[in-house]
């Protein structure tokens, strides 16, 4: 069994709590946004690889159970956990300074294609959210970019995109000083079909 695997609710909360108190543990200045697109090489394995490619060396993440991957900043690492329930996962980003982000992927069967300003408020009444602004996602697919006024996972406010492709729901969320993060790896997001 892999050592890093998470099973079971208590140790998946349990991660969530470290994986918290390790982000939010010093204040940090904002990740900056790419300066460059890159392409991405055509195949690789699932998890993360680096790659010595023309523009210098780049790190991508290929999530093993579903159809996408993106480029990593310099620096940061990416590791999938399964959580409950069954089927769902969460990707953790993040650096040895303690910037990152959580990537929470639900089974969502018969959602979609399109997730609402009203579908977070209904999903999760907690969430107070300010300046949300539809995302496209993918051709005829769109989702909602927001700052939440404090998300429970960060004890602080954060910022969120949230969307549903193909049966998933998709909760990308970072504390707010790290919202770059999320405009980087969402600016090097990749589908495969």
């Amino acid at each position: 069994m892999d050592r890093w695997q998470i099973t079971g609710g208590a140790a998946a909360v349990m991660a969530a709590a470290l994986l918290v108190l390790w982000i939010t543990a010093a204040p940090r200045p904002p990740v900056p946004l790419p300066t460059a697109s890159s392409t991405v090489p055509f195949a690789f394995s699932p998890g993360m690889q680096t790659f010595n490619m023309q523009q210098g060396i780049e790190t991508w993440y290929r999530d093993d159970r579903r159809p996408f991957l993106f480029r990593l900043p310099q620096g940061f690492s990416a590791k999938s956990y399964p959580i409950a329930p069954a089927g769902a996962e969460a990707v953790l980003v993040a650096d040895d300074e303690g910037d990152g982000l959580v990537i929470l992927i639900t089974p969502a069967p018969g959602a979609g294609p399109d997730l609402t300003v009203q579908d977070v408020a209904s999903l999760d009444p907690h969430f107070v959210q300010n300046g949300a602004v539809a995302v496209e996602i993918a051709p005829g697919a769109a989702g909602v970019a927001f700052t939440a006024e404090e998300d429970p996972l960060w004890q602080q406010p954060a910022a969120e995109l949230w969307f549903y492709y193909r049966g998933d729901r998709y909760q990308i969320s970072a504390p707010a000083a790290d919202a770059g993060l999320i405009d980087f790896i969402w600016n090097a997001w990749i589908w495969q079909e």
